[in-house]
């Protein structure tokens, strides 16, 4: 499995294959519905990535590889991660997003009230 996965890293986009690399590494115990084994530990994939020298797709696995999540439910769960932002820093987990005024048109707001 963990093969198979940096070999999707040669066709699959980067978010496709955070998609793929949550589901193989997913795992809890919840106090709802049945517990969820990873298909692959997280621990396993990352030691095959690291000796996977050579193999097509390995660069982009090895990238995707840091943002891989055990606990994810679902694909659109694990799609809202790999963003790219203007501006990040990922010693402090924040990022800037720049918009720009076009954003502030009168058709582009939307005004919320209780």
């Amino acid at each position: 499995m963990a093969r198979t996965w940096v070999d999707l890293g040669s066709v699959l986009p980067l978010d496709d294959l955070v998609v793929a690399g949550d589901a193989i590494v997913s795992k809890h115990a919840r106090h709802f519905g049945p517990p969820k084994v990873a298909m692959v530990p997280l621990a396993e994939l990352r030691a095959f990535v690291d000796r996977a020298n050579g193999i097509h797709g390995v660069q982009k696995a090895r990238f995707a590889l840091d943002l891989l999540r055990v606990g994810v439910d679902s694909p659109p769960e694990s799609k809202h991660r790999p963003v790219w932002t203007d501006l990040g820093c990922r010693r402090f987990r924040t990022c800037i997003e720049y918009e720009g005024l076009h954003h502030l048109a009168p058709e582009k707001v939307r005004v919320f009230s209780r």
